[in-house]
């Protein structure tokens, strides 16, 4: 990435479409206080075979474990994280698990539905969630959260335009599904976090504040 350009700046020229100011992408990105996932299109690239496993990626991974630690750095608390599909898929359950997610909600069709579930028993506004979509199942949930990030593809022109017209997202990402789409909102994220830079160094060094962070995440 040349130096000149922000973050913004590069995925927008890599097609990335930004649906709200910069300056209030900014403000609901600092205001964030949960992160909600669906899984197939999002950690993964949606193809799939009847009684197998799908896949994620590393990288997509290590961003989200990031933004998590800048979040911790800036609030002292930690970002609760949660997966909402559509289908029983047990990787996504071993990804939480390994990730230290705060729980996966599996095999659900309205996705909507789980909203006041999540307010009632974590006492989180889902106003100030940041979810993570890639099609229009996705919508009822989108439509409730305070940031939206949606993983585009080169197939669904008609369904990203229904999306536009109705604003069901915030953000249309540059990179396509299954191409570590999910890191491409993360660096976003961190570009506009002002703890960003000091929690790659804690990490880089396995800093003492890097452990406490690993503790209380897993515990």
């Amino acid at each position: 990435m040349p130096l000149n350009l922000s973050v913004l700046e590069y995925f927008k020229l890599k097609g990335a479409t930004l649906l709200i100011s910069p300056s209030e992408f900014a403000n609901r990105i600092n205001s964030i206080s949960s992160l909600i996932f669906d899984w197939d299109g999002v950690f993964t690239s949606g193809y799939k075979k009847d009684n197998e496993n799908t896949q994620f990626s590393e990288t997509d991974s290590a961003g989200i474990h990031l933004f998590r630690f800048a979040h911790y750095l800036d609030t002292n608390s930690i970002l609760p994280c949660f997966i909402i599909t559509g289908q029983n898929n047990s990787q996504a359950e071993e990804f939480a698990s390994r990730e230290s997610f705060t729980k996966v909600y599996k095999g659900i069709k309205n996705k909507a539905e789980i909203i006041n579930q999540i307010n009632k028993e974590y006492e989180l506004k889902i106003s100030n969630a940041a979810c993570f979509i890639d099609d229009y199942q996705d919508f009822s949930l989108s439509k409730e959260c305070g940031l939206r990030f949606f993983m585009n593809k080169d197939s669904i022109p008609w369904t990203v335009s229904q999306l536009l017209e109705h604003l069901w997202a915030d953000y249309i990402t540059a990179t396509k599904s299954g191409n570590h789409v999910i890191r491409e909102c993360f660096e976003l994220m961190l570009s506009f976090n002002t703890k960003s830079s000091e929690a790659l160094q804690h990490r880089i060094n396995m800093s003492e504040v890097y452990k406490e962070f690993l503790f209380r995440l897993r515990n």
